[in-house]
């Protein structure tokens, strides 16, 4: 798979990425969930490399104004 969905915390996502590291597995577009905020002093300085082209979501109160016409205008490249 290209895409990886991750829905853990901090702990779960450690082992996976050890595992992934080990196996020699990169170049992967992570999707994460709101369980899961990216903190370099908890991942350490080898999840830089594996987490490069992620999207963590957020929650947000409020409105942002004109966000819904920002992610319909849109054109990611593949």
């Amino acid at each position: 798979a290209t895409v990886i969905v991750c829905d853990c915390y901090h702990f779960h996502f450690r082992l996976l990425a050890g595992a992934l590291q080990e196996n020699n597995v990169n170049g992967r577009m992570w999707i994460f969930s709101t369980s899961f905020t990216y903190n370099p002093s908890v991942l350490g300085p080898k999840a830089h490399e594996l987490l490069n082209g992620s999207l963590s979501l957020t929650i947000h109160l409020g409105i942002i104004p004109a966000f819904k016409d920002f992610l319909l205008a849109l054109r990611p490249a593949v």
